[in-house]
Order: structure tokens, then sequence, then C-alpha cells
């Protein structure tokens, strides 16, 4: 097997950045290692047979609206990233992971296995989408972007 490394390996040393003895650096960065991301794309015709066999898999839950996301067993989440796509993303390290995912025949879905085109990074703190606005088109003031809601930007 393969093993994993990541796109920030070089780079990248764990810590707190910023100057925390002169106060709370206002944003805090770290990889999540291992991501796991499986993308679920539906084809128009089966979107209602893939969002049945997800919501059979969520356990009777309705799958997560185009833009918002819903937890997946113990620590993994689905999050619906475009109206025929669905990512289910979470740890491989955490406990509870990925319940059984559904499989899908060729008429209904693809699978695709996205973990080692991506590169998860915690961001939070106080000062975390005042940051990620300046560089992001996206307005992520909580008036605006709901707790449950996800999107994508380059």
């Amino acid at each position: 097997m393969v093993e994993r490394v990541s796109a920030l390996a070089a780079v990248y040393a764990p810590g707190m950045p910023g100057s925390p003895e002169k106060g709370d650096p206002g944003v805090y960065l770290r990889e999540i290692p291992d991501l796991h991301i499986t993308q679920i794309a539906a084809w128009p015709g089966s979107l209602d047979r893939v969002g049945e066999a997800l919501s059979e898999a969520l356990g009777g839950q309705v799958p997560p609206g185009p833009g918002r996301w819903t937890q997946w067993g113990g620590a993994a989440r689905i999050l619906r990233m475009e109206p025929l796509k669905w990512w289910l993303i979470g740890s491989t390290g955490t406990a509870g992971g990925h319940p059984v995912q559904p499989e899908f025949g060729d008429d209904d879905a693809v699978c695709l296995d996205l973990s080692h085109s991506r590169t998860g990074i915690r961001l939070h703190g106080a000062n975390a989408a005042d940051l990620l606005m300046r560089f992001m088109a996206l307005d992520l003031r909580e008036a605006r972007f709901l707790p449950v809601a996800v999107a994508t930007g380059l």
C-alpha cells in the first residue's frame, strides 16, 4: 500500500502560530491528518434513488440539501457540495468513523475517493472568518453563513 504523504509535509510545523504570550493570536491552524473524502456523484435521473440509499445509510435521516451538511456516523459528515454531489468526509483516525457506505450501480452514481487530492486544514479562532473572507468571495458572517452551511471556493 502506498504511504500517504501530506502536501504540507515540507512546510507545516505543528504548533500554535503567532505570539500566544502576547495574547490570543485570533486564528489557529491545524492540519487534519488522514482526511478521508469520498465523492458520490448522482446522475440527474437517479438523484432520488441515491438520496434514498443515503437516507437509509443515515438511519432514516434525510440527506442534506445543496450547501448543507449533516453528521455521518460518529465523527464524520456528509456534505452536499453541488446539486448532484455529496462528499462523505472525516478522518480515518477518529472514533466512530464512517457508517457503511451504500453501494451504487453505474446507472445510479459514481463514487470517487478524493482523499489524496485534498489537504484538510482546521482553521478556528475569533478572527478565522475574517481571515478567510480576505481570500474568498464568501460572506462568512454568522448572520449569513449558518452553522450547517458548506461552500467551496478557489
